[in-house]
């Protein structure tokens, strides 16, 4: 009987001892996720507590997020054994698309949990979403004109309608215009064409406002540096040979004819366009006209990016013939004249 007290006296004292000091717990476990949420509420905002469940007090050292679009303000750093403290947790979304995490460092005196990587969770869910987020324009030279593009996703069952475009600068040509549609659950390809006059770094923004409350108004950025090197020479590739007809465009103005050849456009385009970039075939390339200088991008180029495009034919390569085994001549041996002449006796 004895015997038993003292393993029950041992017990309680091993636990006394094990649950002495400070010892953090945060409500809910070490993350938080507010699931599926709307871009309508660009912050998302919870409180978070924070328990201190030993015996001396939780002091908090440090709360560090991990990025600026982060806050995390603690309404006491000193906790008492059986209190405890608040974490006010805002994240703005901004631009965010799809699954989003952030962490919180949160640090601490309490010895066997010093150190919190606290997780915050959430997938933003856009009618609209652009990838890449941006037009990025990669082979910028003065007097070429360069060419990029974006995806425009529709995430919704029905179409959704732009009713309205602003572009600066006015020099940035897109496809997009009022009355485009992107389809429902489908893509529209938003391309962009740019002609630099000066070496100065660029940088445009296209906004456009369509029927969906949810998506009333969506900004698209752009930029590009302008290469100061003198554009190589056409090696004879479709890219540098189409790009070098446009430069020739803008410079004699008569739309890069030969004469006596009026130029052809593979694609099936307008005549006196040319095709920029065309890049991946299952994809549309982009038709740009130079008129008194200046770029136009078809308006008519509004394919959705799933629409399938017939690649250029290819020509068939040569046929090859096997080059026949030299056969080596045989050696030819002079024959060994007979000594005609009679041995002496």
């Amino acid at each position: 009987m004895k015997f038993r007290r003292a393993i029950i006296l041992i017990f309680f004292a091993s636990f006394a001892i094990l649950s002495a000091g400070p010892k953090i717990k945060i409500d809910g476990g070490n993350s938080y996720n507010w699931g599926k949420v709307k871009p309508d509420n660009p912050q998302l905002k919870v409180k978070i507590k924070i328990y201190n469940v030993g015996t001396d007090t939780l002091h908090i050292t440090s709360v560090k997020p991990g990025c600026g679009c982060t806050t995390a303000p603690l309404d006491k750093d000193k906790i008492e054994a059986g209190g405890f403290a608040t974490l006010d947790v805002s994240l703005n979304i901004g631009a965010s698309q799809g699954q989003i995490s952030k962490n919180i460092t949160i640090k601490c005196n309490d010895p066997e949990n010093e150190t919190i990587n606290f997780e915050l969770k959430a997938e933003v869910s856009r009618p609209l979403s652009v990838f890449p987020r941006f037009l990025s324009f990669s082979n910028m030279k003065v007097g070429r004109t360069d060419t990029t593009k974006v995806y425009i996703e529709n995430s919704t069952d029905k179409d959704i309608k732009v009713t309205s475009v602003t572009v600066e600068p006015s020099k940035l040509k897109i496809n997009l215009e009022q009355g485009s549609v992107i389809p429902a659950k489908g893509k529209f390809l938003l391309y962009g064409a740019y002609l630099p006059d000066n070496h100065d770094r660029f940088a445009g923004k296209i906004t456009f406002k369509t029927n969906n409350p949810d998506a009333p108004v969506i900004d698209i950025s752009a930029w590009g540096n302008v290469q100061s090197d003198a554009a190589p020479k056409s090696s004879g590739t479709q890219s540098q040979v189409q790009t070098d007809s446009i430069a020739k465009a803008k410079a004699t103005g008569d739309g890069g004819k030969q004469p006596g050849s009026p130029r052809s456009n593979p694609r099936g385009g307008k005549p006196g366009t040319d095709i920029v970039n065309p890049g991946n075939p299952q994809v549309s390339p982009v038709p740009v006209q130079l008129d008194n200088n200046a770029i136009k991008i078809d308006p008519a180029l509004n394919n959705p990016a799933n629409q399938k495009v017939e690649p250029l034919p290819i020509p068939p390569a040569p046929e090859m013939v096997a080059p026949q085994a030299v056969q080596p001549e045989p050696e030819v041996v002079p024959p060994v004249e007979e000594n005609k002449e009679k041995p002496k006796k």
